[in-house]
């Protein structure tokens, strides 16, 4: 059944080579087949050869080094006596780990052990980091923190690794967004810490990737425990991204619902037409303000629609809705306008917007 299985991944991966998806199924399985790391290794290695700045590539061969050294610290454990029908502990690792993560000096007189103490020793894990880092140029501080929370997870044996990337990721080279986001994941998940932290990071480093891992953290926080602060930090980093030409359609609506004040909220709309003056979305946000804050302005409200139509280009989300905003409102508080804003629906938009507002008028 092994050579069976290992027969068709050898097919697929020959029609395939470049499926990284496949390759790593491929690793996985001949390690998990008696342990056999040494084809494991050569699959990763083929594919990173073929396409070197996968990262899937990179983190799974990391993993695998990592399991493998683990069932070698469990193995050897049980050879000398130590845990033999007992899981290895953590103590055991640590103290396996250590005796292999002595330095080579002194080791010179043993040579027959060093290829397994530069595996236990994470000597070879700490080579397929670094050569990770130099072909991943473009997203090489993302890696690192990926690489680090990897070291996390297998705990002690990993200890001097997770210290190591740690530094790293604060030196000149890799300090970026993923640093504090490294920093926050070590504190005790006391929030107001956290509010501080990342108030200190957004200032460091004023990002919208910075804001937006910021905002996410005090939608999590407002969400499950309606935490005050979190709702006012939550605010403060929509009112960022939409003021500075970053805001989503998403976070407008999301604003829209968290600011009571109409003041406000027509601030932040005008500031979002202002960096994107094509978004008709945003336009048809800032009528609907206007209108609710004072519908009776028909002069205002008319010319911030003529200024909207001027501004929004058709292929743009949310054109048709718009329209719909400004005649619904005209129904009511400026019937002689209601045929010219039609007129302008039909004759000035593409075809899928004007067929739309046939639609409305015929009903």
């Amino acid at each position: 059944m092994y050579i069976r299985c290992s027969k068709a991944y050898f097919r697929a991966m020959q029609l395939f080579p470049r499926n990284s998806a496949l390759r790593i199924q491929a690793a996985r399985f001949e390690y998990s087949v008696e342990h056999r790391i040494e084809c494991a290794r050569c699959i990763m290695q083929e594919g990173i050869r073929l396409n070197p700045t996968e990262c899937s590539l990179w983190t799974n061969f990391v993993h695998l080094e990592l399991d493998h050294v683990k069932w070698l610290i469990t193995r050897k454990s049980i050879l000398t006596g130590k845990g033999y029908h007992l899981p290895c502990t953590e103590e055991k690792e640590l103290e396996v780990a250590a005796e292999a993560q002595k330095t080579l000096e002194m080791k010179v007189n043993i040579k027959e052990k060093s290829g397994q103490d530069a595996v236990l020793g994470l000597r070879v894990v700490e080579t397929i980091i670094n050569e990770a880092l130099e072909r991943c140029v473009s997203g090489r501080s993302a890696m690192l923190l990926n690489f680090w929370r990897i070291m996390k997870r297998y705990g002690l044996v990993a200890r001097h690794l997770v210290k190591k990337l740690y530094d790293m990721l604060w030196t000149p080279k890799y300090k970026s967004e993923e640093s504090w986001i490294a920093k926050s994941e070590l504190m005790n998940y006391d929030q107001y810490s956290l509010y501080e932290l990342f108030d200190k990071a957004c200032a460091d480093i004023p990002t919208e990737r910075m804001h937006r891992h910021y905002l996410t953290l005090c939608q999590r926080h407002y969400s499950y425990d309606r935490d005050a602060e979190a709702k006012e930090k939550f605010r403060e980093q929509l009112f960022w991204l939409i003021s500075r030409g970053y805001g989503t359609d998403m976070d407008v609506r999301k604003f829209n619902v968290l600011v009571e004040s109409s003041e406000e909220k027509e601030k932040v709309l005008g500031e979002a037409v202002k960096n994107n003056p094509g978004n008709a979305f945003f336009w048809m946000m800032l009528l609907q303000c206007k209108i609710k804050s004072n519908p009776t302005d028909v002069e205002a409200i008319r010319k911030l629609f003529n200024k909207a139509t001027r501004e929004a280009y058709d292929g743009s989300y949310g054109l048709a809705s718009m329209y719909k905003v400004v005649i619904d409102w005209a129904h009511q508080y400026s019937e002689d306008d209601v045929d010219d804003f039609f007129r302008q629906a039909t004759f000035r938009t593409t075809p899928k917007v004007a067929c739309k507002m046939r639609c409305v008028r015929l009903k």
